[in-house]
């Protein structure tokens, strides 16, 4: 009896004891997305606005913003499988359609916390480029702020927008 005793202890101990190691505290974040942020500015003034009509933003085939109006800042995914992402940028006025390209060219990094958590991809912005497809450009220019693009919610590139 006291045999039998002695083997079921040892079975209890021991699947206790696997089963508070195999479990993990795995530390995956919460917000787990990558956005490249941009914000709005006036050349003119130097300072943050309103644009009160409506932005598009289009890359290849897919649209990434959609009619966005009375925006003050937006954000964008990057690609984690091309060196550099085209945007065409649509910005739609009571006067018609003034559209510019943007070029953001970037390196990758796969961002692995465990297996637990889905892979991620930051970005570095490297160098950024625009040219206006109209004959009166709304981006005046592009500074990019933050070159690191993460996890964090903070202000990557700045567009400074004339006529406004």
């Amino acid at each position: 009896m006291k045999f039998k005793n002695t083997i079921l202890t040892l079975v209890l101990i021991c699947t206790f004891s696997g089963l508070t190691e195999s479990c993990s505290d795995t530390d995956c974040p919460l917000n787990n997305v990558v956005r490249c942020y941009y914000t709005l500015y006036s050349s003119e003034q130097g300072s943050s606005i309103t644009y009160s009509d409506t932005i598009s933003v289009y890359a290849a085939n897919t649209t990434l913003l959609n009619k966005y109006a009375n925006a003050t800042s937006f954000n964008l995914p990057m690609s984690y499988a091309l060196q550099a992402d085209t945007l065409t940028f649509e910005f739609r006025t009571s006067y018609g359609v003034n559209t510019a390209n943007v070029i953001v060219s970037h390196t990758n990094t796969a961002h692995f916390v465990s297996l637990d958590c889905p892979t991620s991809f930051f970005h570095t912005i490297t160098d950024i480029k625009h040219s206006a497809q109209t004959s009166h450009p709304t981006i005046d220019s592009i500074v990019v702020i933050k070159p690191e693009v993460n996890y964090d919610q903070t202000e990557n590139i700045r567009i400074y927008l004339s006529n406004y």
